[in-house]
């Protein structure tokens, strides 16, 4: 940094002093003003099973929600985007894990996405897709 000694300090005071207004600003987001509900950070982590698939066979999905909220209650839904059709929906509370089972005939890659509705409005959207191939 060019400057006197004074200006260099006065430069990092002024930075530090302004790493510390974001700071409290993006903190701040977080708390709800009178009235509105807090947000709670939520993910879907979806997983298939059987790994190798053929045409007509059983797949399961399995879809793990978390939330930070503890008594969180949700909708799951299934979704294959190739077909566009829904598979299902499953319900989830504390419990975590929503699954469904079906059968899939048309053959090629097929894209399924899960999508995480907060039925009382505590926890974030959130959705994961997972990529296969049917043979």
């Amino acid at each position: 940094m060019k400057g006197s000694p004074k200006r260099k300090v006065r430069r990092i005071l002024v930075m530090l002093l302004a790493t510390f207004g974001a700071l409290l600003a993006f903190g701040s987001q977080a708390v709800a003003a009178e009235g509105r509900l807090v947000q709670h950070r939520s993910g879907i982590n979806l997983n298939y099973f059987p790994r190798d698939v053929h045409r007509g066979q059983f797949v399961r999905f399995d879809a793990r929600v978390h939330c930070d909220r503890a008594d969180f209650r949700g909708t799951v839904t299934f979704y294959d985007l190739r077909d566009h059709r829904l598979l299902g929906r499953d319900h989830v509370d504390r419990h975590r894990h929503a699954t469904i089972g079906t059968r899939i005939y048309s053959p090629g890659r097929h894209m399924v996405r899960a999508t995480f509705d907060s039925d009382r409005g505590f926890c974030h959207r959130a959705s994961d897709t997972v990529t296969f191939f049917v043979r």
